[in-house]
């Protein structure tokens, strides 16, 4: 790897170098993602996402903690029947098996990697147009998002209940980008639809093993990401 001489002379890691350096040897470490505002609109102020580790461990977990839910109170909880609750159940168990056994379809993506773990699984990468760094992890709790952003939550019991039972081993990616519209007219937002399109940063800050990323960085980390590439 590659270092760029400091003012004194000394060679540093530039930010992507950190950044490439910490996912290594991430093994399923806690990061945090700080004032994200997604293509919704809605703002998260803060958010914790697990990095690398073993995906089928997390499938062995996830199949422990869904194997000792009960039925009942799944129902009572999300204002579903009985049954719902054991299909829902059912349906998770399955498809956790499936994947501990080899069993689920290779799905193809096209993102250019910019950065994994020693596990090998893929956690940073550029956007499809390359105007942005996304960062890959499963979510560890439930994000705080600004409520002034948010709408009613108008989704079913059991929408609910299968967003819960998805979330632990459902792979969230965040898109770190320096400027993207943020209240692009005639979208699916519906607290920001009128007005011409602004443009800024969607993030306030990353955070993950002693780095720190704000949107004043993106840019040179691509550019670096790109000669790093063609050298």
């Amino acid at each position: 790897m590659q270092t760029t001489p400091n003012a004194s002379g000394e060679h540093t890691m530039n930010k992507l170098q950190q950044l490439e350096t910490v996912i290594y040897s991430s093994g399923g470490k806690l990061a945090g993602i700080h004032g994200y505002v997604n293509q919704k609109g809605v703002k998260t102020n803060s958010a914790q996402i697990r990095i690398g580790g073993d995906y089928i461990a997390r499938c062995h977990e996830t199949l422990r903690e869904v194997s000792a839910l009960k039925p009942t109170d799944i129902a009572a909880a999300y204002g579903v029947t009985v049954e719902e609750a054991e299909t829902e159940l059912s349906k998770k168990v399955n498809s956790l098996r499936r994947s501990i056994n080899g069993g689920q379809p290779a799905r193809t993506d096209t993102r250019v990697t910019v950065a994994r773990p020693s596990a090998n699984r893929r956690v940073g990468t550029l956007n499809k147009d390359g105007t942005a760094i996304q960062i890959h992890g499963y979510r560890y709790s439930d994000p705080k998002r600004d409520p002034s952003t948010t709408g009613p939550d108008d989704r079913t019991g059991l929408q609910r209940l299968q967003d819960r039972l998805n979330a632990s081993t459902g792979n969230r990616t965040y898109s770190l980008s320096h400027e993207v519209p943020l209240n692009e007219p005639g979208t699916h937002n519906r607290k920001r639809k009128h007005g011409p399109t602004q443009y800024g940063a969607n993030f306030d800050r990353f955070t993950f093993g002693g780095l720190t990323i704000t949107p004043e960085d993106i840019p040179d980390m691509i550019e670096e990401f790109r000669l790093s590439q063609t050298a």
